[in-house]
């Protein structure tokens, strides 16, 4: 926790330390013992934990007691007639409730999807059937073993592409990632994200020049955008080179992005145009200032991002990993 005084320096504190558990804001991030998932709506901690699927064979010999219907297998059934009244030319409902009775149940998709949630991906052998792996974060995770397990390897950051791999960068959800409408900008400058060095220096350095800032690291989803549609700038300082989602939500969002140079950000955004970048902490805040101090700047550079991520949406993504491995 970090509170500065007028010169940003980090003051001494003491007292009771609570934690409400609804988000990794006090936990030791940096430790390698840190391994918990947190639960924001129970406000509760939890071991951190993986989830698997299988695939699975229908073997009808050794099989017993149950019954295959097309894609379904049950138990064994029967059919009967429920209802039935041949001896009038109109129906009517012999029980007040029967009108509820339909009959018949249609399943879609008649079949179920099993998937794996794992960010190791560690399988043995290769599952069945068609194996796409998509690299989140080839910045800080060795994906060498996913990459010999899937026909088609997607890569989100190309400082870490190697031979054969897809490029696919992060992208901006329109259905959560956008601006709102009426909301005060209470907060001159936020960066919601771990809180690495730089970042702490960064934010502590606005402080001092006056600035109102927000920094946090739990808030996801509508609380994220809400939080982030109440201040004026975005920030962002990536650790490793990586074009992180981050950059495309806030543009998304239609918020003035402030950000580091990363290698494949100049590949899809013009830096005065559609953001405002830097290399070191006086560049940083250099960059945030001309914002502060000259809004319109902001408010142009805002607007064109916003166009310019409109055909980087995460359905634009999907519809490039169908047609590169061959499903659409």
């Amino acid at each position: 926790m970090n509170i500065v005084d007028d010169n940003g320096n980090n003051r001494f504190k003491n007292g009771i330390f609570v934690d409400n558990f609804v988000s990794h804001l006090f936990g030791q991030i940096d430790s390698p013992d840190y391994r918990i998932v947190v639960d924001r709506q129970e406000k509760s901690i939890r071991p951190m934990y993986t989830a698997h699927s299988f695939y699975y064979d229908y073997l009808a010999a050794e099989s017993s007691n149950v019954q295959k219907t097309g894609n379904l297998i049950t138990l064994p059934y029967t059919e009967a007639l429920l209802l039935e009244q041949p001896a009038v030319t109109s129906y009517r409902n012999i029980e007040l409730t029967s009108y509820r009775f339909v009959g018949t149940m249609t399943l879609q998709p008649d079949i179920d999807v099993w998937i794996e949630v794992d960010a190791g991906f560690y399988l043995d052998p290769k599952p069945k059937g068609l194996v796409i792996h998509i690299a989140t974060d080839p910045h800080v995770l060795d994906y060498n073993r996913q990459r010999e397990l899937a026909d088609y390897f997607f890569c989100m950051q190309t400082p870490y592409m190697k031979e054969g791999d897809y490029f696919l960068p992060y992208a901006f959800e329109p259905g959560v990632h956008y601006e709102e409408e009426s909301v005060e900008k209470v907060y001159d400058a936020s960066l919601i994200g771990l809180h690495y060095p730089q970042r702490t220096e960064w934010i502590n350095k606005l402080n001092t020049k006056g600035l109102h800032t927000y920094y946090d690291l739990g808030p996801i989803f509508d609380e994220y955008r809400h939080l982030l549609n109440q201040t004026k700038i975005g920030l962002n300082w990536s650790s490793k080179d990586d074009l992180v989602a981050r950059v495309w939500e806030l543009m998304g969002m239609g918020i003035p992005v402030v950000t580091n140079y990363v290698p494949d950000i100049g590949i899809f955004f013009e830096d005065g145009t559609h953001y405002l970048g830097f290399n070191d902490i006086d560049g940083a805040v250099d960059a945030v200032m001309e914002i502060y101090r000259n809004p319109e700047i902001g408010y142009h550079i805002a607007e064109k991002a916003k166009e310019a991520v409109k055909e980087h949406t995460y359905d634009h993504r999907i519809e490039k990993i169908f047609e590169i491995s061959g499903l659409k």
